[in-house]
């Protein structure tokens, strides 16, 4: 039941929120961020937000309106025409953000999906109207929004996610993250007729060592086969050996100049987990194909030090502790 309500509450703030327009697309370019904006709640109590954001811990209409500022600068130096946003409070939160500060950018439809007593939820803003938008729910875990687009005659589904952290520990944690993987590669195989791209922060670098069977997986580890099988989902780097059951990662294709070492900066460690993944249509020369992918490092998004410039309660500054992944998409047609 608690699903079913999200996803009549995500169709009414869709159909509240969406208005005609068209999507101006210079040169024929299409570019899609993902970003998780670290908690970014807004100034009104509804009982579910973290302590730290609280009147009594310092959190108030300033602070909000100052990150809602910071994001939509991030956002517009891109000009971005999709934008996948996780860890907002709710669909307000996207609201405020279009109508404070991105009024004139061309936003003119977002939504947001939210387990009931969460403290955080993913979304979106979008230049350019949503053909169908559906929420698929993962087993401990939140849900994946999808989004449909008709871009010129283009298909493309985008699979919104935001996987369930490590905190609790790698091994603890990982059964719900390959759960997640799960409904990707179902509901992949059931698009599998167009473009498909999965954006988010999945938790999870796959180009990092484990000896247990993760989330993802690169074709290059020795276990590629009998974790796919049962249920990883398996990524390449390299665009001629993308097929069906697996996505293509920009993000460790060794021939895409990357301006950081990732994404996520934690102990001491660069970490890829914000990642937008792609199918084989990415390069099959018709439509909507692959142009370029880049981790977003302007200077007011990391520190002297060269690190994400983690919003600080405190000081009531900095911007996220993640950094925004970016991808654009060239109309061939």
């Amino acid at each position: 039941m608690e699903e079913k309500i999200s996803i009549i509450i995500l169709v009414l703030i869709f159909s509240l929120c969406s208005c005609s327009g068209q999507l101006d697309e210079p040169n024929n370019m299409l570019t899609i961020m993902s970003w998780n904006v670290d908690n970014l709640m807004d100034d009104k109590l509804d009982g579910t937000e973290y302590e730290e954001y609280t009147p009594s811990k310092g959190w108030d209409s300033i602070a909000y309106k100052r990150r809602l500022k910071n994001a939509a600068a991030v956002i517009k130096k891109d000009n971005t025409d999709i934008v996948l946003l996780q860890e907002i409070e709710h669909s307000g939160v996207l609201k405020d953000l279009l109508n404070s500060y991105l009024k004139r950018e061309g936003y003119k439809y977002y939504g947001s999906i939210k387990k009931k007593d969460s403290a955080i939820s993913i979304g979106f803003i979008s230049k350019i109207k949503p053909t169908n938008i559906s929420v698929h729910s993962v087993i401990n875990n939140r849900s994946v929004l999808q989004l449909d687009f008709n871009i010129k005659g283009n298909l493309l589904t985008i699979f919104e996610v935001h996987a369930k952290s490590k905190y609790s520990g790698d091994i603890a944690t990982e059964e719900d993250r390959i759960n997640l993987s799960k409904i990707l590669k179902s509901e992949m195989l059931k698009n599998s007729d167009h473009l498909v791209l999965m954006c988010g922060d999945f938790n999870e670098d796959p180009s990092q060592a484990t000896t247990e069977m993760s989330a993802l997986i690169l074709e290059s580890n020795k276990n590629y086969l009998p974790y796919t099988k049962k249920g990883s989902l398996g990524l390449t780097p390299h665009r001629d050996s993308v097929f069906k059951s697996m996505m293509y990662s920009p993000t460790f294709d060794d021939s895409v100049k990357k301006s950081t070492k990732g994404t996520y900066f934690y102990n001491g460690t660069w970490s890829n987990i914000d990642l937008i993944l792609g199918s084989s249509y990415l390069f099959d020369g018709v439509g909507l194909d692959y142009y370029s992918f880049n981790i977003d490092n302007n200077d007011f998004l990391l520190t002297s030090s060269g690190i994400p410039n983690k919003w600080e309660i405190k000081g009531l500054c900095g911007i996220s502790d993640h950094l925004p992944v970016v991808m654009k998409l060239f109309d061939r047609e």
